[in-house]
């Protein structure tokens, strides 16, 4: 999955890097009424990461989610499924020194921006962490 439908520019696209006759390769972040095709690889690479203890497969799950971040700050209510996989994210991962890394979640809008989404950010950050 990783050396067929990975992003040079980071996170997946809906079609192999092979794929011919296409006039767009799709690379869908936000979740709609089916969770994405980088929240669904997410899911995958974090699972098969656990099952085999592979972090190079965690590792590639967690890059793609580190893509979303500023997006996810702005508009977290676009990433509800990948916002799930946060706390199975941080599992069997080790920081150098051999402790487990602290998931913390941060939310909020700099200045003047949109104060009306600061309580929806709260609860979503609540709910999936």
């Amino acid at each position: 999955m990783i050396k067929r439908y990975q992003d040079p520019d980071g996170g997946f696209r809906m079609a192999s890097a092979g794929a011919k006759d296409l006039i767009v390769a799709r690379r869908s972040f936000a979740d709609m009424a089916i969770p994405s095709g980088n929240t669904i690889a997410v899911e995958v690479l974090l699972r098969l990461g656990d099952l085999t203890s592979d972090t190079a497969l965690k590792t590639a799950g967690l890059d793609s989610m580190k893509l979303l971040t500023n997006s996810i700050a702005r508009t977290p209510t676009r990433y509800p499924e990948l916002l799930s996989w946060l706390p199975a994210a941080r599992e069997g991962l080790q920081n150098t020194d051999g402790r487990d890394p602290e998931l913390w979640v941060v939310f909020g809008c700099g200045g003047d921006r949109d104060r009306g989404k600061r309580e929806e950010m709260g609860r979503v950050a609540r709910a999936h962490s």
